[in-house]
């Protein structure tokens, strides 16, 4: 009468276990009768230890990542906002209709940006604008210049130029490989 439940609980056990067991099925290469699996990773980024000159340049780099992070967010917002944008605009055929869209979509996102944007540095405005430029492969001028007009872009890039950023010269990842580097593995996270 006590085996009754061992057994029971024996049998229940090994049910469980055969269910476990799971199949994968994936592609491969038969080599000499051997089956090989060929299965796809997605890209890793290793990063060695960072060594620093001094205590300054490392203080800089943190500020950078630190930088970084505070304008990610936005930007890829930005970037996916742009894309619904091109593909909604793809879609209508009127000039009327695409700037009345536009134009709600203005108003829309300085609704929901205007504030946190705004209290951005102009270190975290700079990032912002080079990760948009590095994510639409554009740079921000003719961004402006498509969505609003030839004299709102001239008007931006005036004031980017008062401070200190050009927006006709776009992302190049050589100019900051500190930045390009962080972008990288912010991507991979």
């Amino acid at each position: 009468m006590k085996s009754i439940p061992f057994i029971l609980l024996l049998v229940l056990a090994t049910m469980h276990f055969s269910y476990a067991q799971e199949v994968y099925f994936t592609d491969g290469v038969i080599v000499d009768n051997d089956t090989i699996p060929k299965i796809y990773l997605r890209e890793v980024l290793i990063i060695s230890k960072r060594y620093y000159k001094n205590y300054d340049e490392k203080a800089e780099f943190n500020k950078l990542v630190r930088d970084v992070k505070a304008a990610y967010p936005y930007a890829m917002d930005a970037v996916v906002l742009f894309k619904e944008i091109n593909e909604e605009l793809a879609n209508m055929d009127k000039r009327r209709d695409k700037k009345k869209y536009l134009r709600t979509l203005e108003n829309e996102v300085k609704d929901r940006y205007k504030k946190p944007v705004k209290n951005l540095t102009v270190t975290q405005g700079k990032i912002l604008v080079k990760i948009i430029e590095k994510e639409t492969k554009t740079d921000c001028y003719h961004l402006i210049k498509e969505l609003k007009s030839p004299l709102s872009a001239y008007f931006w890039q005036k004031t980017g130029w008062l401070l200190g950023y050009d927006l006709k010269v776009g992302y190049e990842p050589d100019i900051d490989p500190d930045l390009d580097f962080i972008l990288r593995a912010l991507g991979n996270l």
